[in-house]
């Protein structure tokens, strides 16, 4: 990121410097010495660029061989934004109501503040279905100057049979594109920790999606975006389908479905460093629409329970009894502890624009510093008549 390390607070003949993790400050000054006893005042101000290039970095307050002494109040990283917003993005997985009106759609995302549009098309085995009206359509948004992308998405498309149905539908909408519609990119948001068999399986469903996002790009000629869980850098095996889709990855969306804006910064910011040591641009969502409230029942391991965790097959299930049962080793027992509820309001802006705009010109401003930032998407923001 770019930025200054300012510190605060009262001191005298000391100096700070930025150096990798376990390395020592050069023993003469860095910066000009802090003389202050003002409380609050600014002792000192390094620029990212004085930094160490890789490796963490530590904090050093360098001191003379005389005797000097230093209270420090306050130590803020403040971000430098490379760039300022070139608007949002959203997603449209409906346009028959816009086919025969772009204007009005037009209109919709300029009210907006939207840049891109993500669209799901229509495949049959015809083609494209509507294909004039989807041009059409695409072209209105062109020449107004908001970029038009198609997007694709179905869990199943991370296995076998899912797969050969993603790769027909490439190669239509690759014609489609090489016939003169205005497709900006191809985004795709498969979700493989949707099907059944990912709680007992994870890694083959990271594996499935990373084989099924190489094949896509191979079909459609060219290197394609994809939407993913804010939490996939935190599974092993969905780190790792990430830097084998390293070559055939354009972007990155991050679906970073919060609403406290600190906790997704703290999101943010992971995957920002990580797209900088891999070379790819990152955006990031928040989720306007509505969501159903969530119920989650917390089970402890204990030596009876009514939940059976039955290992005794080639994959682990989950079974919630009736009654109770006693623990074993090849089906080990949970017993019901408490439950509680989850606010659609943690998740979603629910359509608050005042809270979204809030949210995009803090996040906009501090993630801006990143070279790797690409820009923030908004899930459910344009809707007909809304």
């Amino acid at each position: 990121m770019t930025g200054t390390l300012e510190i605060e607070g009262v001191g005298e003949n000391v100096a700070f410097a930025m150096v990798e993790a376990g390395r020592d400050a050069e023993t003469t000054f860095p910066s000009r010495p802090a003389e202050t006893k003002s409380a609050g005042a600014k002792l000192a101000a390094i620029p990212s660029a004085a930094w160490p290039g890789s490796g963490k970095a530590e904090l050093v307050v360098v001191c003379p061989a005389e005797a000097a002494a230093v209270s420090i109040s306050a130590i803020r990283i403040v971000p430098h934004p490379i760039r300022q917003s070139r608007g949002i993005g959203t997603w449209l997985w409906d346009l028959t109501p816009w086919l025969d009106r772009p204007e009005l759609l037009v209109a919709a995302a300029r009210t907006s503040g939207v840049r891109d549009l993500f669209l799901q098309l229509g495949v049959d085995d015809a083609g494209v279905v509507a294909p004039a009206r989807v041009r059409n359509l695409m072209a209105t948004l062109a020449a107004a100057g908001i970029a038009p992308h198609a997007v694709e998405g179905d869990p199943d498309m991370a296995s076998a049979a899912g797969r050969a149905n993603a790769l027909r539908r490439a190669a239509v909408l690759r014609q489609f594109k090489r016939a003169g519609a205005p497709v900006r990119s191809f985004q795709y948001d498969i979700e493989p920790y949707l099907q059944q068999t990912y709680r007992s399986d994870p890694a083959s469903g990271w594996r499935e999606w990373a084989v099924t996002v190489q094949e896509l790009s191979g079909v459609l000629g060219e290197n394609v975006a994809v939407v993913v869980p804010f939490w996939m850098l935190d599974e092993p095996s969905g780190k790792m389908a990430l830097r084998q889709v390293k070559s055939a990855v354009s972007s990155i969306t991050v679906m970073a479905y919060r609403t406290d804006v600190e906790v997704v910064e703290q999101i943010a910011i992971g995957w920002l460093d990580w797209g900088s040591e891999m070379g790819i641009p990152i955006d990031i969502a928040l989720e306007s629409g509505p969501l159903p409230e969530e119920i989650h029942r917390i089970y402890n391991r204990s030596a009876s329970g009514e939940l059976v965790l039955d290992r005794s097959g080639r994959q682990v299930e989950a079974i919630l009894l009736s009654t109770i049962v006693a623990d074993s080793y090849a089906k080990p027992v949970y017993s019901f502890n408490h439950e509680f509820q989850v606010e659609p309001s943690r998740i979603s802006f629910l359509g608050n624009r005042d809270a979204i705009d809030a949210a995009l010109a803090r996040l906009e401003g501090h993630l801006g510093a990143w070279a790797t930032f690409g820009g923030m998407l908004v899930h459910d923001l344009i809707t007909p008549g809304g």
